[in-house]
């Protein structure tokens, strides 16, 4: 069985206080993880996506919340 690893190469930019989980590092391991776990791994590039598709799985409140929130400068949310 093939499992499917969908990841892009922007969470590497993400940049998360010292000690916070979401690290590039976590990712690698995770990956790594994976393919020595999975003989058969199949890569795919997460792609975009457009508001409409947003909406299927969050409300449109909280996308709005985190436009202004991303509009404002953004911070932290947790």
């Amino acid at each position: 069985m093939s499992v499917l690893l969908v990841t892009h190469d922007s969470s590497r930019e993400h940049l998360a206080p010292v000690g916070h989980p979401e690290q590039a590092n976590r990712l690698d391991a995770v990956v790594e993880g994976v393919r020595r776990a999975s003989p058969s791994v199949v890569d795919l590039e997460a792609p975009s996506v457009n508001r409409d598709l947003l909406e299927e799985v969050h409300s449109r409140e909280y996308i709005d919340q985190i436009e202004q929130f991303c509009a404002h400068g953004g911070g932290a949310l947790d």
